[in-house]
């Protein structure tokens, strides 16, 4: 298992196994019970040290601002083809929102929405944010909660306020065909 996640959970594996080890020897002095309480408490002190190393915060975007702040390698994806049938469909359509809701650390949010920004130009986007969610899927304002989402990422797109539907994790088709989709539906 790669990257943060990956590496957290061999540090907890290991630093438990020395954990383990070491309650053995005191484990004659001690009852089961508080051996117990001792080892969950080590084992999470250390998944917790852990985890501070990779965290990621939350925030609002703007396009413009993510592309600044994002830290992957690819953050406008310039080599996605659109179907171009559906790009001039959809920048007939009347404008529409789109309230995006990843995480920086999500492989699904780093695919889609350097996918998205691409588009965002040829698009009658009205009002395009994009709200980075910690690892415990929360924002400060509450936004993901109120919305409901649940798995990464939520592409939200609206018109007037009121949702017209949402793309959750992947597109079911391609991107452009779906948001196509979404914003005709009446």
């Amino acid at each position: 298992m790669g990257g943060p996640i990956g590496e957290i959970i061999w540090q907890m594996h290991f630093k438990g196994f020395v954990v383990v080890l070491g309650m053995v020897w005191i484990q004659r002095n001690f009852s089961w019970r508080v051996l117990f309480r001792l080892n969950y408490l080590l084992l999470s002190s250390i998944c917790i040290a852990g985890c501070a190393k990779h965290s990621y915060t939350g925030g609002y975007y703007s396009p413009a601002s993510f592309v600044h702040a994002a830290p992957w390698k690819t953050k406008v994806n310039t080599s996605y083809k659109p179907q171009a049938d559906a790009i001039t469909a959809l920048a007939k359509a009347d404008s529409f929102e789109l309230r995006v809701f990843m995480g920086m650390w999500c492989h699904d949010s780093q695919r889609l929405v350097p996918r998205l920004l691409s588009l965002q130009e040829k698009l009658p986007i009205r009002k395009f944010e994009i709200v980075a969610l910690d690892t415990t899927r929360r924002d400060p304002q509450g936004l993901a909660a109120a919305a409901g989402v649940r798995a990464l990422p939520v592409v939200q797109v609206l018109r007037n306020g009121k949702e017209l539907g949402r793309i959750v994790e992947k597109p079911k088709t391609r991107l452009e065909l779906d948001l196509q989709k979404l914003t005709t539906k009446r």
